[in-house]
């Protein structure tokens, strides 16, 4: 199931997707895990869970689609900016956070969470997060799944991919991992965003992760604002 969800602006399309969150979030029942994703968007959200009232926290497991090789306190690192809007200000647990280790070397930081998605697998094929939230870059890859390129170390579950444009090593779930969550959110702004899912809107573009992603993983659910999408209407809510 496929649902498209389009606001006025940025501001509103993020108000909303915390809404329904936020609302899920209170509803579920056991263990969530759930996968951020970083970029500026993506903060906002961060910003607004925050502060957000009846969000079983102790239940949450906070994990990262991708993140860059770099430390944590680098201003590059997607722990980094979640770390500063939702894990110190909620004081959550270190036992609750799963993050990558930017700091190590490559293949040790992907190996190691790799093992901690496998510990998560258990005995299933691939780990199955409650919620994955993601983008969609203007080449159109997510996560740090990029278009026309051969990852380099590949686990089970993540991979270790290199940015083209800015050469940067990143760690990475894989498409299969992304397709097992039970929930898959796209979060898009921007008018510089249009043209690419226009692509993948048309389902003709297999050689796109994002469009693959979209295709075949069994909920999705896209917010999007008039800018990134303007000839969309907002379908129901979740």
């Amino acid at each position: 199931m496929n649902a498209w969800h389009v606001h006025p602006d940025a501001t509103a399309s993020v108000q909303a997707l915390a809404c329904d969150l936020v609302r899920w979030l209170r509803e579920r029942r056991g263990e969530i895990h759930l996968a951020l994703s970083g970029g500026n968007t993506p903060l906002r959200l961060y910003a607004i869970l925050a502060a957000a009232a009846g969000i079983p926290w102790p239940r949450v497991h906070l994990w990262w689609v991708d993140e860059r090789l770099v430390p944590p306190d680098d201003p590059r690192s997607n722990y980094g900016a979640a770390r500063s809007l939702l894990v110190e200000p909620l004081r959550l647990a270190a036992s609750r956070i799963h993050r990558i280790r930017g700091e190590v070397p490559p293949e040790q930081a992907a190996a190691d969470y790799d093992r901690q998605l496998a510990e998560l697998a258990g005995a299933g094929s691939s780990p199955v997060f409650d919620c994955v939230l993601l983008g969609v870059g203007e080449d159109g890859h997510t996560a740090s799944l990029f278009p026309d390129t051969q990852p380099g170390w590949t686990g089970r579950h993540c991979l270790l991919a290199r940015h083209l444009d800015d050469g940067t090593l990143r760690v990475s779930l894989n498409e299969a991992t992304l397709l097992a969550a039970a929930r898959v959110v796209f979060l898009v702004a921007g008018v510089g965003k249009r043209s690419i899912l226009a692509r993948i809107l048309s389902g003709n573009a297999p050689e796109l992760p994002a469009s693959r992603i979209i295709a075949r993983a069994p909920q999705v659910h896209a917010y999007l604002d008039a800018a990134a999408a303007p000839d969309l209407t907002s379908s129901p809510e979740i």
